[in-house]
Order: structure tokens, then C-alpha cells, then sequence
């Protein structure tokens, strides 16, 4: 496998897998605080493809850039909403997570 140049994209999320892929927290001042994100959201979409589990769409996020943007399309209350996410560096995202709790974190 051939790691991207450059920081980790991110989000600002971390994710469980609960009946598809949900979110578990949002980060404070993150990319997907700003699109209103919030816990408990079923994530639908990223850019139209579906995923499984949140390994899946933590990879896919990891092929991506910084600075690239995402269309996330997710279920809250039995209602779908889209928001476009433009994707920030990894650690400028989560600064104060510990490093062993980053890897399900994008």
C-alpha cells in the first residue's frame, strides 16, 4: 500500500459501526462541526458510494487530500441531509486526542 504525500485528511469525526456506519463524536471547531454533523448520525454516502462499516470509509477518506471536498449524505430522524465538508489535516482536526484513539478517527 502507497501512503498519500502530505498530512491525513479528516473530517472531524469518529465513527462506530451501529446498523451501518454512525457517528460516535464530532470535534469541536472540525470540518464536520461546521456542516452540523452530529453523534448519532447513520453516514449514507460519501461523494454517492455507500459503506459497510467504518473501516471502509475511514480508508476511502485516506484517499483523499486536504483541502478536498466531501458531499456526505446522512440519516438523522428518519430524514437524509447532504452537507459539502472540505477536509482539514489530521492533526489540526483532533490536536488533543491521544495518539492511540486517532486510528478510528477521520
Amino acid at each position: 500500500r502507497v501512503e498519500p504525500a502530505g498530512p491525513r485528511p479528516a473530517m472531524g469525526v469518529r465513527l462506530r459501526d451501529d446498523d451501518g456506519v454512525r457517528v460516535s463524536s464530532v470535534a469541536e471547531d472540525s470540518p464536520a462541526a461546521e456542516a452540523n454533523l452530529a453523534a448519532g448520525d447513520l453516514i449514507v454516502s460519501l461523494n454517492g458510494v455507500r459503506y459497510g462499516d467504518s473501516s471502509s470509509v475511514i480508508r476511502a477518506i485516506g484517499r483523499m487530500r486536504v483541502g478536498d471536498k466531501v458531499r456526505v449524505i446522512i440519516e438523522r430522524d428518519g430524514k437524509r441531509y447532504g452537507a459539502n465538508i472540505k477536509l482539514k489535516a489530521h492533526g489540526d482536526t483532533f490536536a488533543e486526542t491521544p495518539q492511540a484513539e486517532q486510528s478510528a478517527e477521520f
